[in-house]
């Protein structure tokens, strides 16, 4: 036998070793995206099952009491016209109503869902728009408790930019 053929066999052999391995390489990318495609998912709807969690745990504390529900209301319609122990409870209430929005806005960023939870956000607050709603916002100095672009972004959505 003669080194050439020898050589080129080799060569062969070894060419055919490269694309088997990068078709095992291939494969094995593949399942560990879809792999870590499904860890994303699944921590997305933890993340998502703790905000409706908290969600339903403030819309509870409305619906529970007739008291507080009165308040809610009456502090949308016009909050001066609270007593200064309502308005303080209405305060409270605003101040988590913002940051379960404002969860939603950094879980968005965090997960790359920027867009979808943003638009959600900004539905959301619109249902619930009034007059008692954007004085709270305009005055409140709890404003400066949440992140600079969830203001910025609220701060548009309720001057109707």
């Amino acid at each position: 036998m003669n080194w050439e053929a020898v050589s080129t066999i080799a060569e062969v052999i070894g060419a055919v070793a490269v694309v088997a391995s990068l078709i095992y390489l291939a494969i094995q990318i593949r399942q560990n995206t879809r792999q870590v495609e499904q860890q994303a998912r699944g921590q997305r709807f933890v993340v998502l099952g703790t905000l409706a969690d908290q969600w339903r745990g403030f819309r509870s504390n409305i619906v529970s009491n007739l008291e507080v529900a009165g308040i809610w209301r009456r502090g949308h319609e016009d909050p001066e016209l609270l007593s200064d122990d309502e308005w303080a409870l209405f305060d409270m209430l605003m101040v988590e109503f913002f940051w379960g929005f404002a969860y939603n806005w950094m879980m968005g960023v965090f997960f790359g869902r920027g867009d979808y939870l943003r638009d959600e956000v900004a539905d959301n607050v619109l249902i619930y728009d009034s007059r008692g709603l954007r004085k709270w916002w305009a005055n409140s100095p709890h404003r400066n408790e949440y992140p600079a672009d969830f203001r910025v972004f609220i701060d548009k959505l309720l001057s109707g930019d």
